[in-house]
C-alpha cells in the first residue's frame, strides 16, 4: 500500500498537468484567444489547423464547444458546431478589430449579423490571420 501511494504522489509531483497531453493530438494550435472573467472563470478559443476550432470554459465546471471553421477576408465563421452543457446555440462568426480596452486587436464572436455587441477575447497567438 506504501508503495503505490509513494508512486501516485511521485507522479502528481512530476507531472501535474496529467501524464497524458491530449492537445498534442490534435495537433498545433494556431490561433489562441482567451478571456478571465469574474471569479476567475476563463474561456479559452483555439483554431488548429485542420479546420476544427475548441472552446473551454471552465467556470464551477468545465464545458467544451467543438466544431469547424472557416476564414473568409477577415472573418471566422463557424459550423458543425457541437456544445456541450449550459448552451443550446453557439457564435456564428467572429471578427478581428481593436479592442474596446486595450490598444490592440482582440477577437470579437457575435450570436448573428444584428448582434452589436460580440462577445471580446484577448488574443495570445495569431498565426492565421492579421
Amino acid at each position: 500500500m506504501i508503495v503505490i501511494i509513494a508512486i501516485s504522489l511521485g507522479l502528481i509531483f512530476l507531472k501535474p498537468r496529467g501524464i497524458i497531453n491530449f492537445d498534442r493530438f490534435e495537433g498545433e494550435d494556431l490561433f489562441i484567444a482567451q478571456r478571465e472573467g469574474a471569479l476567475n472563470c476563463m474561456t479559452t478559443f483555439k483554431l488548429k489547423p485542420n479546420n476544427k476550432f475548441k472552446e473551454r470554459s471552465v467556470c464551477f465546471g468545465i464545458s467544451e464547444v467543438r466544431g469547424n471553421y472557416e476564414i473568409k477576408n477577415d472573418t471566422i465563421f463557424f459550423s458543425n458546431v457541437s456544445v456541450t452543457r449550459g448552451s443550446e446555440e453557439y457564435y456564428k462568426f467572429g471578427i478581428l478589430k481593436k479592442s474596446k480596452y486595450r490598444d490592440e486587436k482582440a477577437f470579437f464572436r457575435y450570436r448573428s449579423g444584428s448582434d452589436s455587441i460580440g462577445h471580446e477575447l484577448w488574443i495570445k497567438k495569431n498565426e492565421i490571420m492579421n
